[in-house]
C-alpha cells in the first residue's frame, strides 16, 4: 500500500496531474489482464481488444494526439504513474490468495503506510497544515470514498468477481454499499452483512 502511493503522490510531483492520473487509472485495465492468471479465469479476445483500446485512448491523451512525442521532463513522472498502476492492481489480484485473512488487517497496512508516509513527508515535502474547514475535508476524505475504497476494495478482491470489481470501483459510485451487490459474493460487513448474489 506504501508503495503505491509513494509512487502516486511521486508522479504528481514530476508531471502533469491529468497525465498522472491517466496513467495511474491504468490499474484496472492492469486487473482485468493480471486475473487471466487465476485459476478459472482467461483471457478473450474482448479483454484484448478492450486493453487495446483503454491503452491507445490513454496514449492519445497524454499526447495529444500528436503521436508517441512525450516531453522528455515528464517521463520519470509518468513512469512513477505506471509503476503505481502496476504496484496496485498486482497486489489486488495477489489479494485473491490471502481470502483468509482478515479484512480487519487493512487497518495495519494503514497504520504502517501512514508511519512510512509521514517520514516520507518529512523528507521530501515541507508542510502545510490544512486550514478551518479544510480539515472537514480532510476527514471526510478519509471516512468516505477513500476509507471506504480500501475496505470494500480488499474484500472485493478476495471474494468478489474481478470484471464487476474493476468497473464498479472506478465509477462515479465506487464506494457506494449498493455496488457492492454485483460482486457475487457472501462479503461480511460486520453486523450488517449481506448476501450478495
Amino acid at each position: 500500500m506504501f508503495g503505491y502511493h509513494f509512487l502516486y503522490f511521486l508522479a504528481f510531483r514530476l508531471a502533469p496531474p491529468v497525465e498522472v492520473n491517466l496513467l495511474n487509472y491504468l490499474w484496472p485495465l492492469l486487473i482485468v489482464l493480471l486475473s487471466a492468471f487465476l485459476p478459472g479465469k482467461g483471457l478473450r479476445w474482448y479483454h484484448l481488444v478492450g486493453a487495446g483500446l483503454a491503452l491507445l485512448g490513454t496514449i492519445v491523451l497524454i499526447t495529444g494526439g500528436q503521436g508517441l512525442a512525450i516531453a522528455p521532463g515528464y517521463i520519470s513522472g509518468y513512469a512513477a504513474a505506471v509503476g503505481a498502476a502496476v504496484v496496485w492492481s498486482t497486489y489486488s489480484v495477489i489479494n485473491r490468495k490471502f481470502r483468509e485473512v482478515p479484512t480487519e488487517m487493512v487497518a495495519g497496512y494503514c497504520g504502517v503506510t501512514a508511519v512510512l508516509a509521514l517520514i516520507s513527508h518529512l523528507v521530501f515535502e515541507s508542510t502545510v497544515m490544512p486550514q478551518g474547514a479544510q480539515w472537514l475535508v480532510v476527514l471526510g476524505i478519509g471516512l468516505d470514498r477513500w476509507g471506504q475504497h480500501f475496505t470494500f476494495g480488499i474484500m472485493a478482491s478476495k471474494r468478489g468477481t474481478f470484471e464487476c470489481w474493476e468497473s464498479d470501483l472506478t465509477s462515479s459510485h465506487c464506494c457506494q454499499p449498493d455496488c457492492l451487490f454485483y460482486l457475487g459474493r457472501q462479503i461480511p460487513l460486520g453486523e450488517y452483512g449481506y448476501l450478495l448474489r
